[in-house]
């Protein structure tokens, strides 16, 4: 469990930023960074379970380490779109 708890920020910036996307008319972008996605969790446990023989943690320190690089190019792509991250935060 301790695997995924290293994720769950990035799983809630995901949750959120999916169907922000989609309110957007952008289907493309979350399509683009899942496939991303889907290569880290493919190559990630190859090399933690063959190479550093880590065991099962590596399944789950992998599910996380994709889903926080799904969501940090999708949070910048959504600032770029928007320009709106950080500034509703810090308005006056």
């Amino acid at each position: 469990m301790s695997g995924y708890a290293a994720g769950l920020v990035g799983f809630a910036a995901h949750r959120v930023l999916n169907p922000a996307f989609f309110a957007l008319s952008d289907a493309r972008t979350p399509m683009l960074v899942s496939l991303s996605s889907i290569a880290v969790n493919i190559l990630f446990p190859l090399l933690l379970l063959r190479v550093w023989h880590i065991g099962f943690l590596a399944l789950a320190l992998t599910s996380a380490l994709a889903v926080v690089m799904e969501s940090l190019p999708a949070g910048g792509m959504f600032a770029a779109q928007t320009g709106r991250i950080g500034r509703a935060l810090f308005a006056e």
